[in-house]
């Protein structure tokens, strides 16, 4: 229950965040570099909080069952997670590229060349059932008597 909860606090705050943050006119445009993101509130204005009805909002669009007591305890969370994230708005990041990680990663691909591929006999050797060429598995569905 909770490595599906901590999935969805990523996206709680992502979404509360973000919502809340951006005027609707900003919200979609690129900031020019140098430039800082419009934070959305006055200076000394009280820190963004995620209240319990948010949480409860999020758990039922994920489908997940929450207790009381972990609809508090995730409230709280959160809107820690906000006040950080406030905090770290405060940094100048003038000169700092924008990234997608913190390492330089890059893909290891392969070329893609033709390979030959198994056999018949090779892909069916562990086949529990097989019907000529194909591998015989029980039906699933039933599709009413028709055929179709």
């Amino acid at each position: 229950m909770f490595a599906a909860v901590d999935d969805v606090s990523a996206v709680v705050v992502a979404v509360c965040y973000n919502d809340a943050r951006l005027r609707p006119e900003t919200r979609f445009r690129r900031i020019p570099q140098g430039h800082r993101r419009p934070t959305g509130r006055a200076k000394g204005a009280p820190a963004l909080s995620i209240g319990k009805d948010q949480v409860r909002h999020v758990a039922d669009l994920a489908r997940l069952a929450l207790h009381d007591h972990e609809v508090d305890e995730l409230s709280a969370q959160l809107s820690r997670i906000l006040e950080h994230m406030e905090k770290l708005r405060e940094l100048d990041t003038t000169g700092v590229p924008p990234t997608a990680h913190v390492l330089p990663l890059r893909n290891a691909w392969r070329e893609d060349a033709p390979r030959p591929g198994l056999s018949v006999e090779e892909a069916l050797a562990n086949a529990p059932e097989r019907e000529g060429n194909c591998f015989k598995v029980p039906k699933i569905v039933d599709t009413g008597g028709d055929g179709r």
